[in-house]
């Protein structure tokens, strides 16, 4: 355990709280309020070291209002951001106003036209074992005979600007 005259002076007087009475008034402020203290106080080694992010939200209710606040540390307990400056920065620009925008599932694909690293995996595993004369024409075919109206393929040595 530290000795008290090594810590801060605000350490000092913060230190004989129990982490719980900070909890129990952030509550007051709201119960996203409350969770945000819980989460900032669990990820220090000394809680009191927390304590003054968590005063420092509460008092945001000042400026802000209460129902504010506790939207704005729902939204940063939601992005895995539990901080006052993420809990300020939100209610500076009113998201906890705006709807969070849920990530599509993993694997979905935000467009049906793209392709993923699969098709061309594919594509590429297929040309195995083919002269380039054959692929050329493959794809001359596949992009509608352009390469072969714009001066031939490969294969006849023309060279396409």
């Amino acid at each position: 355990m530290i000795a008290d005259e090594h810590r801060p002076r605000a350490h000092r007087d913060y230190g004989k709280w129990p982490p719980e009475r900070v909890v129990a008034w952030a509550e007051t402020v709201g119960p996203n309020v409350g969770e945000l203290a819980r989460a900032v106080m669990s990820h220090r080694t000394h809680p009191e070291t927390g304590y003054r992010t968590c005063l420092g939200v509460i008092r945001l209710a000042d400026k802000y209002g209460r129902e504010r606040v506790d939207a704005a540390c729902a939204r940063a307990l939601r992005i895995g951001s539990p901080t006052a400056k993420s809990v300020s920065a939100i209610l500076k620009h009113g998201l906890e106003r705006a709807p969070l925008v849920e990530p599509p599932p993993r694997g979905a694909l935000p467009h049906e036209n793209l392709r993923v690293a699969e098709y061309f995996d594919k594509e590429e595993r297929s040309d195995l074992g083919r002269d380039n004369s054959e692929v050329d024409r493959d794809e001359a075919q596949r992009d509608g005979g352009d390469a072969e109206r714009e001066g031939g393929g490969a294969a006849d040595g023309a060279t396409l600007h």
